[in-house]
């Protein structure tokens, strides 16, 4: 099926009023979770109309919610059930049982881009297949931005692949409902969590480095575009850009667990390993543009939608019927939870591994991040004390 057809159908399915009713809902199947919410697959069949089909539903523990972070639910809750656009996923209907609620939304049978790239592109996806992926996934981010809305959680986890018999799509999960739902690997963290992730000694790489610097600024509509270009990077090595980091175990072990980051190879990522995956200088200039230092210099959405790197790249037929032919549906990659329980922020240290004993506790710092164009990575810059530690 054409990926014109396979739209065609999603709409269908959104105009479909689906039942808020747990007796609607069989063959509840677990596909992902973490410490306040369980994903599930399930089948939806509403006999008034006839209507049968997969869906995928988040059941939330209210209870874990504070009544600041139940509020912010809501407004995400609410805000989903209004998105309407093929490349952003929205809600098909939520409801209450007891202290949980049900957010019921379409099946994305390939799960996040994340998951897909750890296991099937270790080293970093071809260049024709990055671009096919981040062009569908900034028509979405150009739909939200178009409506005032900032997505503020952009990388590879929240970007979900779908392809079955139906048709193919690539949707972006907005932000606050999103958190990686298909990765077991992924971190819980409530709608209001973003900011506190500022409290984590390593500063998470996506968040634009104005963010960082001023607590005042705040996120805006280019501080996405920076979350989007270093998604990019991400697809383009096969994980984050954390090889300048010191090398202590403990410390990427734990960053993995605290950003629901898997099966990512910490160990070496060395200059040798860029030079077997040349990328073109369309790619190139596109990213940088993205991750300049200057936000009032990074180009728009719509903006990027225009560039050569995405104007000139095909379309979702190539990418199911070539790079991601024969890949198997997120149930059959599903473990148990990794992810840590308490979403609690963690002090990243270096110098603690188990097998250096009596060695002293050191923390690194990082103040952000700078784009490297020659090595086409992020590099981060230590905080002063930092450099005096290592």
């Amino acid at each position: 099926m054409s990926a014109s057809s396979s739209s065609s159908r999603a709409d269908e399915l959104v105009q479909i009023q689906y039942p808020t009713g747990t007796d609607a809902y069989v063959n509840l199947e677990q596909i992902g979770g973490g410490a306040r919410a369980t994903v599930h697959k399930a089948t939806c069949v509403n006999n008034d109309i006839g209507f049968s089909g997969l869906v995928a539903i988040k059941i939330i523990d209210l209870e874990q919610y504070t009544a600041a972070d139940l509020d912010g639910l809501r407004r995400e809750t609410a805000a989903m059930s209004l998105h309407s656009h093929p490349n952003v996923l929205g809600s098909l209907c939520s409801f209450t049982v007891d202290h949980h609620l049900w957010l019921v939304m379409p099946y994305m049978a390939a799960g996040s881009l994340q998951s897909i790239v750890s296991s099937f592109f270790p080293d970093g996806m071809p260049e024709p297949c990055i671009a096919i992926v981040l062009k569908e996934t900034l028509k979405g981010l150009s739909y939200l931005h178009g409506l005032g809305h900032l997505h503020t959680d952009i990388k590879a986890g929240n970007i979900l692949v779908n392809h079955t018999d139906n048709g193919s799509s690539i949707k972006l999960e907005d932000s606050g409902m999103s958190v990686m739902i298909y990765d077991s690997s992924s971190i819980e963290k409530s709608p209001s969590s973003i900011m506190r992730l500022n409290d984590v000694a390593g500063t998470p790489y996506w968040i634009a480095p104005e963010v960082i610097q001023d607590s005042n600024t705040g996120y805006s509509f280019k501080s996405d575009i920076w979350s989007f270009g270093v998604t990019a990077l991400e697809l383009a090595h096969g994980g984050p850009p954390f090889s300048y980091l010191p090398p202590s175990k403990s410390l990427m072990l734990k960053m993995k667990k605290r950003f629901g980051i898997s099966d990512y190879d910490y160990d070496e990522k060395s200059e040798k390993d860029f030079k077997n995956n040349q990328f073109s200088q369309a790619f190139k200039d596109m990213v940088a543009s993205c991750l300049d230092q200057d936000p009032s210099r990074r180009p728009s959405a719509d903006h990027l939608l225009q560039y050569s790197f995405f104007k000139n790249c095909e379309g979702l037929d190539l990418l199911f019927n070539k790079f991601f032919r024969g890949l198997p549906n997120v149930e059959e990659r599903f473990k148990e939870p990794e992810a840590l329980s308490d979403g609690t922020s963690i002090q990243i240290t270096s110098g603690t591994d188990t097998d250096s004993a009596g060695s002293s506790v050191k923390t690194t710092r990082i103040n952000g991040w700078k784009f490297n164009e020659s090595k086409f990575e992020l590099e981060p810059e230590l905080h002063a004390e930092s450099k005096l530690m290592l």
